[in-house]
């Protein structure tokens, strides 16, 4: 047979032959190709495949003795990197000397079965050897005790360091006995024994075996399933176990170990090591490697001798000394544990050498190693209520180098309520048990040992709460491991359980939410503060996803997700995901999911009111009725007098004497001075003279004699029909003021919302209320005033509005003041205007309703008032009534960085100019000169002022001013931008048709000749196309709208404006384009999401300039028209389209720089060129004419020429 093994980098034939024991009598065959020994250190390559075979001469001995040795030596170079067997060592405290041996004994047995040893002659047999390094289990010193609720798998931590031994040899006397240890002190002080060999090893055990305890936590735990990775611990062979005993001890393995390495004794001086104070033990783990072969190529057995001594820090003059002797006769690993008992206990220090040198015969194996030192110590910590499993490992074939994690089923035992009584010691998760347990503290012989330790609790509040989450099939199973506060752990329980912690009884309980819930109160004018109502809407954008996270059995413990989206959202662009702690069941998750996206509907605002001392009687999760102008209306009053069946009231309700078949009966609900409320339905009494209203009625249901009667001034009443009952609210905060009175905080109590406590992500979320008004975007404008003795601005908010909006208030903070009302506004007006300083920044809140009490969502926005550089307006009409213009191109110095315009005063228009004078002359200050028209700014000149000044009345040219003319004021008209080219703009015209008898039938896109953006001109517009957006439709017209983005083409025109496809924009509120750069080799960007009205689409921008410098590639546009479908306002997208790149006939032809020179001239300032639109004659210097052509080729890549009879005498630099 032939074995084939792999050379190292850089190796050699002869590497693989040791001249020692072959002679260099082989041959060597190299791809087949005999190769000569003065050959032989030739480098071996990747790839190459080197054949040995010994000559079958041999010796007089033995003629196979050469195949064996060589064998031996390609597999020892194989795996241990070098040709001799010597040169070994002991590598990883002796763990790869076993594999070298073994591999070598492997070899020989495959090359020349017919004279292995062991066939007629008494000799070893190969043996599997097997190492543990530890688990996979984690240790967190100094973290909290794990804390089990309710059921959950549990991977336990490290309850003390880990050990490994080796199996004990046999005691001193027995045949297969290699070493002498006279015992030191009492043996075993309680520590583990030592486990006996699996099989008879002069000498020593080839087991190994690891030492471990596992900490499961605290309280009184089941622990079932163990497991180690996925697999039963009942599937291993050689595992132990030990649970603790009633103290918590555990006697299979110990508890306060102190590991250390020892070392290679590679000769004979001492090696010392000290163990730590109060050690009453040790144990040292040795390693060998202890044979030799004899002239047969058997192996034969060899011994090492060591002395150990050891003394206690307390006398270092009494030495104990002891004498090892290793014998061993095998190729298999020597491995050794040898305990000591130690007496004293204190610090010891402990040394070892050995006696028998190293040998230096090539056939002599005796390497040593001390590979570990132990000292154990008592373990005197307090394990009272706490689990703990103790875990002794044989390494295996099954379990070998680091073993996987353990982990198990844990059950906590709590006292649950059965109905009648509280059980002890039940396996349990329902959430109102655990609450209680956790809350009264888990305890030890009297002591805490974990929990709140309360001595009492509401135990008829989460009776309640415990039956009710059986009902609904509500489970907390959670492992706690890090530390937490007591609120934040009840806070969790409860959550799993849809409850919150509360003391409202004087004693620990929760508020759950509970379906149902009778109405213990009434909230009307009559008890409530005036003005104290508020109504908060949540504004901004609102999760319209929902994703829950679960811990999922099925998924080994790891989180699960379940999700589903808001009602009436199909494409949602905001996520939010709710990690829900001590929920393992999908059910639950889910049905958590369903509740969460409910709140999202029907508890979107906060209803505030202050009340009187019966407030502090109201606790959160009572439910009751609340009646007020700015949420529900009614009619609502006190008693004045009567009895329990009769009442005369403070105000006449409607209650008409003959009332129409279909009239729903009225009702009157009665909140008695007790609290107590009682509701009946009523007619009208007899003494009513007003045949449709009344203030005397008969209670068709008396008052009970159980409640309290009706107290004339102290009894409220709301009157309502049955179809329109008083709305209910849920109390969700109850807090005292300085003032005597309580502050109440409620939200809507829907029933629809319970109903979606179901485990179907898609069960339907009704909308209640659909036309809830709001407010999704502000556009603001400034006009300038003169006010005769400065300026003024003023400031118009126009809101764009959705819902039933019948007006609201637009409040404005200016600077860092406080917020203002600024404008109130009636059904129907969605436009406000207000007087601000001529600099500054407003913030400015528009609200449905009132800011008090919002009807709606809320929008606000940011704003940077202009002020003087906004075009005055004046009573008048156009140049030459009202209102004078000058223009002045100035250098770029006269405008700050932050945008501060400084005319010097030498340079500034004069008052004393008459009239329209510039008309005829104009005039030049300093360098600067002022026209009646503007011009083109330039590279020098590239800011261009406009300046304006008041003239009332009709004056005609060169008249004289007045003293009633305004002062001349400016501000920055045009800035040339640094390449010369006006920035790009956006372009939306419209076109309002009747609806086309087809439906589906969009007129043509439009097309203009030419924009010109000075003075903000488009030429050539399609017939019945217009700028102006249609403020309104005649019923069945269509409005269509469509855009384009201009692009100066260096002259300050876009003689190519494509517009995009017209869409119907009856439902669009605005139209707008996009941007972002794509480099060359990318793939092209998709159709953006939608996007919320105030937000933009990922990775996209509102125009080019805004796009980050390090973004770089060709420009990309996208249309997008802002559309609203109920109370849904988003930004829808077209497909993207290249603004770069595309067909020149199509889009803008590019500028691009060319530089021509002569063949080897320099390059005179002359030579630059720009190619526009496409070709140019150049004429050089001398006059030697060339034609410069550019080519704009696929990826908007340029590709300028030179042609014409002297274009060989020219270059393109």
């Amino acid at each position: 047979g032939m074995t084939t093994h792999q050379a190292p980098p850089g190796g050699t034939i002869g590497n693989f032959v040791d001249p020692s024991t072959t002679g260099g009598d082989c041959h060597a065959v190299l791809n087949g190709e005999l190769i000569a020994p003065d050959d032989w250190d030739r480098p071996l390559r990747d790839g190459d495949v080197l054949v040995l075979r010994a000559r079958v001469a041999g010796d007089d001995t033995d003629p196979l003795r050469t195949i064996l040795q060589v064998a031996l030596v390609v597999a020892s170079f194989a795996v241990a990197g070098t040709a001799f067997f010597k040169g070994l060592g002991l590598f990883a405290k002796g763990a790869l000397q076993a594999t070298i041996l073994v591999g070598g004994s492997l070899i020989i047995n495959a090359i020349a079965p017919p004279r292995l040893p062991g066939l007629n002659r008494d000799t070893e047999a190969a043996e599997a050897v097997y190492s543990l390094v530890g688990g996979a289990n984690r240790a967190r010193p100094y973290a909290p005790q794990l804390l089990v609720f309710g059921s959950h798998r549990v991977f336990p931590d490290l309850g003390a360091a880990e050990y490994t031994t080796f199996g004990r040899a046999a005691p001193v006397g027995e045949a297969e006995i290699g070493y002498t240890v006279p015992p030191v002190g009492p043996p075993g002080y309680g520590l583990p024994v030592l486990p006996r060999p699996r099989a008879a090893a002069p000498g020593g055990s080839i087991d190994q075996y690891l030492h471990q305890i596992f900490h499961w936590g605290l309280g009184n735990l089941a622990v079932s399933d163990l497991r180690i990775g996925d697999r039963l611990l009942t599937d291993f062979e050689g595992v132990e176990t030990q649970w603790n005993d009633a103290d918590g001890a555990i006697a299979l393995v110990a508890g306060n170990v102190d590991s250390e390495a020892g070392a290679v004794l590679e000769d004979t001086d001492w090696v010392p090591r000290t163990t730590a104070a109060g050690t009453t033990r040790v144990e040292l783990d040795f390693q060998a490697s202890l044979f030799r072969i004899d002239d047969d190529g058997d192996t034969q057995g060899h011994s090492v001798t060591l002395n150990v001594e050891m003394w206690p820090a307390s006398d270092s003059t009494a030495v104990r000394r002891f004498t090892l002797t290793l014998t061993h006769g095998k190729t298999s690993p020597y491995r050794l544990t040898v305990p000591y008992e130690l007496d004293p206990a204190g610090q010891w220090t402990v040394r070892v050498k050995r006696t028998t040198a190293p040998s230096d015969d090539n056939r002599t194996y005796d390497d040593v190693v001390w590979a570990a030192f132990r000292s154990f110590q008592p373990d005197g910590a307090d394990y009272a209520g706490q689990t703990r499993l103790g875990l002794r490992i044989r390494a295996s074939g099954q379990l070998q180098g680091r073993i996987d994690r353990l982990s198990g089923s844990v059950d906590q035992l709590v006292p649950a309520w059965d109905g009648s009584q509280w059980v002890a010691d039940q396996v349990t998760s329902n959430p109102a048990w655990i609450y209680r347990w956790y809350a009264l503290g888990i305890r030890e012989d009297g002591d805490l040992l974990a929990g709140v330790g309360l001595s009492a609790v509401d135990d008829a509040e989460l009776k309640l709460w415990g039956a009710w989450c059986d009902t609904h099939g509500l489970k907390f199973d959670y492992v706690l491991d890090r530390d937490l506060s007591h609120a934040e752990v009840l806070a969790l329980i409860a959550q799993c359980g849809r409850a919150s912690p509360s003391w409202h009884t004087g004693r620990l309980g929760v508020v759950f939410d509970q379906e149902g819930r009778t109405p213990t109160f009434f909230y009307g004018p009559g008890n409530i503060v005036d003005g104290s109502m508020e109504v908060d809407w949540i504004s901004g954008a609102v999760a319209e996803e929902i994703v829950v996270r679960y811990r999922d059995p099925d998924l080994d413990w790891q989180y699960n997700t379940v999700r589903r989206n808001v009602p009436h959202v199909t494409a949602p662009d905001r996520t939010a995901t709710l990690t829900r702690d001590g929920i393992t069941d999908r059910d639950q998750a889910a049905k958590e999911c369903n509740l969460q996206a409910a709140r999202q509907l029907y508890h979107r605002r906060r209803l505030r009111w202050q009340t009187g001392p019966e407030g502090l009687s109201r606790a959160r999760g009572q439910v009751g009725y609340l009646s007020h102008a700015l949420v529900s209306g009614g009619v609502t009053g006190r008693v004045l007098r009567g009895t329990r069946s009769q009442l005369t009231l403070s105000q006449p309700v409607a209650l008409p004497a003959n009332p129409a078949a279909d009239r729903a009966d009225d009702h009157l609900l009665l909140y008695l001075p007790n609290g107590d409320l009682h509701t009946s339905r009523i007619a009208r009494a007899s003494g009513s003279a007003d045949p449709d209203e009344t203030d005397r009625v008969t209670l068709a249901t008396p008052v009970p004699a159980a409640k309290a009667a009706p107290v004339p001034l102290d009894t409220l009443w709301r009157h309502y029909q049955e179809d329109a009952e008083p709305l209910q609210v849920k109390i969700v905060s109850v807090e005292p003021q300085s003032d005597g009175t309580v502050a109440l905080e409620a939200i809507d109590e829907v029933a629809a919302y319970y109903a979606a406590a179901t485990s179907d992500l898609t069960v339907d979320l009704p909308q209640l209320r659909r036309n809830w008004p709001r407010v999704f975007g502000i556009e603001l404008s400034e006009e300038l005033l003169d006010t005769g003795s400065g300026y003024l601005v003023e400031l118009t908010a126009t809101l764009d509005v959705a819902g039933d909006w019948r007006g609201g208030e637009i409040l404005a903070a200016l600077d860092d003041g406080p917020e203002k009302i600024v404008a109130r506004l009636r059904e129907g007006d969605v436009e406000g205007t207000w007087a601000v300083p001529t600099e500054g920044t407003v913030r400015i809140r528009a609200v449905p309703g009132s800011a008090a009490a919002p009807a709606g969502r809320s929008h606000s926005v940011t704003y940077e008032i202009r002020g003087l550089l906004t075009e005055i307006s004046f009573d008048g009409g156009a140049d030459g009534y009202g209102v004078e213009e000058a223009y002045a191109l100035f250098p770029a110095g006269v405008l700050a960085d932050d945008g501060t315009l400084t005319i010097p005063a030498n340079q500034q228009p004069d008052n004393s100019w008459g009239y329209d004078q510039l008309a005829t002359m104009a005039v030049t200050l300093a360098g600067i000169t002022w026209t009646d028209g503007p011009s083109a700014p330039t590279e020098d000149a590239p800011v261009r002022v406009k300046a304006l000044r008041r003239v009332p009345g009709q004056p005609e040219q060169d008249d004289a001013p007045q003293d009633s003319w305004g002062d001349w004021v400016w501000y920055v008209d045009v800035l040339r931008p640094e390449d010369g080219r006006y920035p790009s703009k956006e372009l939306d015209v419209y076109l309002v048709v009747d609806a086309p008898a087809a439906a589906g039938m969009a007129p043509d896109t439009p097309t203009a000749t030419r924009y010109e953006f000075e003075p903000d001109l488009l030429i050539g517009l399609t017939a019945s196309w217009v700028r102006t957006r249609p403020l309104a439709l005649a019923p069945g017209q269509l409005a269509y709208c469509c855009t384009a983005s201009a692009q100066d083409d260096g002259t300050g025109v876009d003689a190519s404006v494509a517009f995009s496809a017209p869409v119907v924009c009856n439902d669009v509120l605005d139209i707008d384009i996009i941007y972002r750069r794509v480099p060359l080799d990318d793939a092209d960007p998709t159709r953006p999401a939608n996007t919320a009205h105030d937000a933009i689409a990922a990775g996209w921008y509102g125009r080019p300039g805004l796009i980050p410098s390090a973004h770089t590639g060709l420009l990309w546009e996208c249309v997008r028209y802002l559309k609203r479908s109920g109370d849904n306002v988003r930004w829808e997208h077209d497909e993207p389209f290249k603004a770069e790149g595309q067909d020149a006939a199509y889009f803008l032809t590019p500028v691009v720089p060319v530089t021509v020179r002569a063949n080897g001239d320099s390059i005179p300032d002359s030579t630059g060129f720009t190619p526009d639109p496409a070709t140019a004659t150049l004429i050089y210097q001398d006059g030697t004419e060339v034609v410069v052509s550019g080519d704009i080729g696929d990826r908007g890549v340029v590709t300028a020429t030179l042609t014409g009879p002297n274009a060989s005498q020219f270059e393109i630099v």
